[in-house]
């Protein structure tokens, strides 16, 4: 039971520093999708896809980051942590 405290507490850090980068992503990405003279509505559609296209990418691979390492953080809490942790992988699919 500890175990899984520790793991849930850890996970709790981990969706706590996605929201932030989030947060700065947009915030940073924001300037970049002021309406440009001349830009037309599709223009302006295909440069948010490709903002969210990029944001999406990373989240996926700062999510991949996220399953080694509680991967790794069951490995050493113990086989039966192991086997509980990789048994359920819903939240990468």
């Amino acid at each position: 039971y500890e175990q899984a405290e520790y793991i849930e507490r850890e996970l709790e850090q981990m969706t706590e520093q996605i929201k932030s980068i989030i947060q700065t992503l947009n915030a940073s990405q924001g300037g970049e999708l002021d309406v440009i003279d001349g830009m037309t509505p599709l223009d302006a559609v295909v440069r948010i896809l490709n903002n969210q296209l990029s944001s999406l990418m990373w989240i996926d691979e700062k999510a991949e980051e996220f399953s080694s390492r509680i991967q790794k953080l069951a490995a050493t809490q113990g086989p039966a942590a192991d086997r509980e942790l990789l048994g359920q992988k819903f939240w990468m699919s």
